[in-house]
C-alpha cells in the first residue's frame, strides 16, 4: 500500500511517500504541496490531526487547521486523519510518551528502517507505520 503522509504546518508541511520503505520524503511550503497533491497518485493520505485538550491556543493551530482541510480537499485520494494521541496510545501503550519513545519503541520493534538516524518528518513516517496497522490489522483508532 502506498501511503503519503503529512505532518501539517502553518507555512510548510513535511511529508513521507511511503510504501514497505521510504519513497521520498521531504519539506515543502504548504502552497507547492497542495499542487503536488492535485496529481498524488498513492492509495491512501495520513494527515497528523489537530486534537483538543482543553488548553488556550494561537494562531499557528487554527492556522494549521485550515492547511489539513485544504490538503484533504486537493488530494483526490482516501485520507485517515490521525492524532498525536492514537499513536503514542498504540506504538508505546501510554498517552505520556514523548517523540522519542516512540521513535525508540518503533526501532526496537524493527518497524522503523532507518537505524539511529531518522530523516525529515520522523512523525510521519510514524503516521504510515500506523496507517499500515490500520489497514492490516483492522484496528479502530476512531
Amino acid at each position: 500500500m502506498r501511503v503519503l503522509a503529512i505532518d501539517p504546518g502553518t507555512t510548510e508541511s513535511g511529508w513521507v511517500l511511503y510504501d514497505g520503505k521510504v519513497i521520498d520524503s521531504g519539506v515543502s511550503q504548504n502552497e507547492a504541496l497542495i499542487d503536488q497533491l492535485a496529481h498524488e497518485d498513492a492509495d491512501l493520505m495520513a494527515v497528523e490531526m489537530i486534537a483538543s485538550y482543553g488548553m488556550a491556543v494561537g494562531r499557528e493551530v487554527f492556522e494549521t487547521c485550515v492547511w489539513i482541510g485544504r490538503f484533504i480537499q486537493a488530494a483526490p485520494i482516501p485520507h485517515k486523519l490521525i492524532t498525536r494521541q492514537k499513536v503514542k496510545l498504540h506504538v508505546c501503550k501510554s498517552p505520556k510518551a514523548k517523540d522519542t519513545n516512540i521513535r525508540q519503541a518503533l526501532i526496537d520493534n524493527q518497524l522503523l528502517g532507518l537505524g539511529s538516524a531518522v530523516s525529515v518528518a520522523v512523525f510521519v513516517i510514524i503516521m504510515v507505520i500506523v496507517v499500515m496497522y490500520v489497514t492490516a490489522f483492522r484496528v479502530k483508532f476512531d
